[in-house]
């Protein structure tokens, strides 16, 4: 059975200037540090900072999450990241998948691992979305990957 998710958004702002009279939503994608700008100077322009490889904001959040197990980003200033595609897996979320290794499989979205194929079943290609049940009178090694 698939995962489902879900995203809960905190609203935050940046202040454009010292006064606080001008305020706007941090946009998503993006985080604001606040106190930014050069010393001394009563104009403190807090610029939105884009979101590492990796990480997401939300329209509001102002500030960057790491992307969930099984999903990933490779832009900066994302507002969300991707599951990662069936036959494949996201270990780190700052990576593009990887292709499941012979012997496992994906079959659905946003998987940080892949499967090893149950007994009696094999798989010879990288990147499986199932496993093959053994033919009648053959015999699967011990790591699903063929079959004799």
């Amino acid at each position: 059975m698939c995962k489902a998710t879900s995203i809960i958004v905190i609203s935050f702002y940046c202040f454009l200037n010292a006064f606080g009279s001008k305020t706007s939503t941090c946009p998503a994608g993006f985080y604001c540090l606040q106190n930014t700008g050069r010393s001394g100077s009563f104009n403190k322009h807090i610029t939105p900072i884009p979101c590492a490889i990796g990480t997401y904001s939300n329209y509001g959040d102002g500030f960057c999450k790491p992307c969930e197990p099984g999903y990933y980003t490779m832009q900066k200033g994302s507002a969300s990241c991707d599951p990662c595609p069936t036959g494949s897996m996201c270990k780190v979320p700052d990576r593009n998948p990887e292709l499941c290794p012979i012997g496992t499989y994906s079959s659905c979205i946003a998987q940080e691992r892949c499967t090893p194929c149950p007994l009696r079943t094999y798989n010879v290609q990288a990147g499986s979305t199932h496993c093959i049940k053994c033919p009648a009178g053959a015999r699967c090694d011990h790591n699903a990957s063929s079959s004799f």
